[in-house]
């Protein structure tokens, strides 16, 4: 379809350039030169500068801006190799972790899952397993994490409401309940719970209450363990890949097949099934699994979820004999008898 002036949309948009350019002009000269009624061009050079992209001028900054900042390379590279040289070191003495016994044998027993703050925790018994423990001759401890409750997550926040003691309380009792230990501590690996603090805060406050001068991780202790001539290697962790229905120390046994066969007793906790010790061979050599019970005996969330109930043993313990040979078990009692009793055979036999 034919326009009446074709011509029109050429002259609008020189106009516009002219305009852009700061030139004046006029609509009736340029009507009358372009024979083009004086509106319909100021109306089609209206509409093009509507649409025109308007290239706003840029003032001038001045001052600190992004991408104006001098980076010294070479020194942010030295920091982050110093950072991992330093994590590597860690990692290189904590595979050389050893404690040497002159002679023996030594009880070593291991306490998780005490989990103070929670009403179904028997506190009464905790304290007392744990002194019995201190005065029994050449017996030690370990710490095996989760020894509060420690609801500070925001989906387990309202499980504080029903709590025997707030949050505060419960550091100040572990924190007791450890300094009981004394001398006989040796080691603590930390559980899921306390490590909520470290996750929410940067602040590993299982670390803060266990006392200088013993072993400590937040995951895992390697230990090569001494007594008179003969060596035990023993791994420590909270949680152990893997489980099974129908073998509570699977976990255990399946890191010694997979991923540590020089390990003769693998010791985890977490899972609440009650104190498990187990024997079993791995490259012809006698291996032992330590899954330790809870002091928690009335578990609100397990029975919710439908786990099987425990049988109320809460820690357990491995003799090491200066032979080289080991037996564990998850009677506590018995263990400390049976260290009472070889102590007064050791005295009957300096005295002769």
């Amino acid at each position: 379809m034919k326009t009446k002036y074709p011509h029109l949309r050429r002259v609008a948009d020189e106009l516009v350039l002219k305009l852009e350019a700061g030139e004046q002009i006029s609509f009736q000269v340029e009507s009358a030169a372009h024979d083009i009624p004086v509106r319909k061009l100021r109306d089609a050079v209206a509409t093009r500068l509507l649409n025109a992209t308007v290239k706003p001028t840029k003032p001038e900054l001045h001052g600190d801006k992004l991408g104006d900042e001098v980076i010294d390379w070479a020194a942010l590279k030295q920091e982050h190799q110093h950072k991992f040289e330093v994590q590597e070191h860690k990692n290189t003495v904590a595979k050389e972790r050893s404690i040497v016994f002159k002679d023996g044998p030594i009880l070593l027993v291991f306490f998780g899952d005490q989990h103070i703050g929670n009403k179904g925790t028997d506190i009464k018994r905790m304290f007392k397993e744990l002194i019995m423990a201190v005065q029994t001759p050449n017996t030690y401890v370990f710490m095996m994490g989760d020894v509060v409750d420690n609801f500070i997550v925001s989906k387990l926040l309202a499980k504080n409401f029903t709590a025997a003691v707030g949050i505060d309380e419960q550091w100040k009792l572990a924190r007791h309940y450890i300094e009981i230990a004394g001398p006989r501590l040796l080691g603590a690996v930390a559980g899921n719970h306390g490590l909520w603090t470290q996750m929410l805060a940067g602040i590993d406050y299982e670390k803060e209450i266990v006392p200088r001068g013993v072993f400590y991780d937040t995951d895992q202790l390697d230990l090569r363990v001494q007594v008179d001539n003969a060596e035990f290697n023993l791994i420590l962790r909270h949680q152990w890949r893997g489980r099974s229905e129908l073998n509570d120390s699977h976990g255990l046994e399946k890191g010694v097949r997979m991923n540590y066969p020089d390990a003769d007793i693998v010791v985890g906790a977490h899972t609440h099934p009650g104190a498990q010790v187990r024997e079993f061979v791995h490259n012809e050599r006698p291996k032992l699994a330590i899954q330790v019970g809870t002091y928690k005996m009335y578990d609100d969330f397990a029975k919710s979820k439908g786990f099987k109930p425990h049988d109320r043993s809460t820690g357990a313990g491995v003799v090491l004999y200066p032979d080289g040979s080991f037996h564990g078990s998850r009677n506590l009692l018995k263990l400390y008898g049976l260290m009472h009793i070889l102590d007064d055979r050791n005295e009957e036999d300096s005295a002769d």
